[in-house]
């Protein structure tokens, strides 16, 4: 593709995964405690239980998302109209929340946006994919990434905003409408290049290599079970803390600003410093500490400190953590597109089951304490191998 359309079009798919994103993240500050709020009208039940079910279910159908979107882009074919199809379900997913009446139409809610966001999130990839020449792949994906992650920030610091101001069902239902706008550009403009993803054989390949199935079970599920600290914790313990919504977006700003900002400088002086393999274990070790500690003095400076120090360590983590899992391939023979795909499966499923393990072990600590028994079994195994 020539220079000048390759740079038209990459502007105009970055502004479809800003306005995406940004529905996605609006409640991203204040999703646990309206559904908290909404679950009190449920007499005799569980309210730990009511309150996490639906990020559960969201990221349970995230992953479902990522998991079928090879079926749905082998059906379309052309990526505007699979872009049109996650945006339209994210679209039904926030009306259905912004219009629920009941606890259990706001889970329904919640599930049916989460499947939108697997399609959109593995559809940012689908789209560098598009384009042969490497060059081209990489700016693509980084230039679409950086739209996304724009509007998730504004989707988090306006939703903290609007939620003083404005009942949090209408904010929803606001993300709706919005979402007609990327929906149209989807829908009406052709974007140049089909999608071509493999089979459902092709991806679970990656799962016979010993060495990767290790890896995504002892160190990548953990990670993401933890990242619900970010998503889940901060924005119920501030609200416990009798703080608003708004404190809790401007901290989870603060913390995605970090990681994405600092990301550059801390993964150069980290990969100059040492292997992939023990910077994973540091970021590792040091993001179970922080948890520990806040579990272990559960308050507001603390929560801050967790915060502000896990972006830091996001900044050059999750680079490294991906890296270590591409060197995991040695003499397979499936291809980097069918790894990404388990390795983001993975990742929601660990988002997935976050809720759920602080529900059973009842307390935050139960996260650092899995971060670091996955890391020990894992040197532990690498050693005896």
């Amino acid at each position: 593709m020539e220079q000048t359309k390759f740079l038209k079009q990459n502007s105009f798919v970055r502004v479809i995964f800003m306005f995406a994103f940004f529905a996605s993240s609006i409640g991203d500050s204040f999703n646990v405690v309206y559904i908290r709020r909404v679950a009190m009208t449920i007499s005799g039940a569980d309210m730990d239980l009511l309150v996490s079910l639906p990020i559960t279910f969201l990221s349970a159908m995230t992953a479902l998302g990522v998991f079928l979107s090879g079926k749905i882009c082998r059906r379309i074919r052309k990526f505007g109209s699979f872009v049109g199809v996650g945006v339209l379900v994210l679209m039904i997913g926030l009306m259905v929340r912004g219009a629920a009446v009941d606890y259990w139409l706001l889970l329904l809610g919640f599930g049916i946006s989460g499947f939108g966001t697997g399609c959109l999130f593995i559809g940012i990839r689908y789209y560098a994919f598009l384009f042969e020449d490497s060059r081209q792949r990489m700016r693509a994906l980084v230039y679409v990434n950086g739209g996304a992650f724009a509007g998730q920030c504004m989707g988090t610091i306006l939703g903290g905003i609007l939620a003083n101001q404005v009942p949090y069902h209408y904010i929803y239902l606001l993300s709706a409408v919005l979402l007609f706008v990327p929906l149209i550009m989807s829908i009406k403009v052709q974007i140049e290049g089909k999608v071509e993803v493999g089979n459902y054989r092709a991806i679970f390949q990656v799962l016979k290599n010993t060495r990767a199935l290790k890896f995504l079970l002892l160190l990548l599920l953990p990670v993401y079970t933890c990242s619900v600290f970010i998503s889940y914790i901060v924005p119920l313990y501030v609200n416990n803390y009798g703080y608003s919504a708004t404190v809790a977006s401007v901290l989870m700003l603060i913390n995605y600003l970090l990681s994405a900002y600092a990301a550059p400088y801390m993964t150069d002086r980290v990969s100059d410093r040492m292997t992939t393999q023990k910077s994973t274990y540091i970021y590792m070790i040091a993001s179970a500490v922080l948890i520990l500690l806040y579990g272990f003095v559960p308050v507001m400076p603390l929560l801050v400190l967790a915060v502000l120090v896990c972006g830091i360590l996001d900044s050059f983590g999750l680079s490294v953590i991906m890296d270590a899992f591409t060197k995991t391939r040695t003499t397979q023979t499936y291809s980097d597109n069918d790894a990404l795909i388990i390795y983001i499966l993975v990742s929601r499923v660990g988002q997935m089951i976050g809720p759920t393990l602080i529900l059973v072990s009842g307390g935050v600590m139960s996260l650092g304490l899995f971060l670091l028994i996955g890391v020990g079994l894992y040197a532990l195994l690498n050693r005896r191998s």
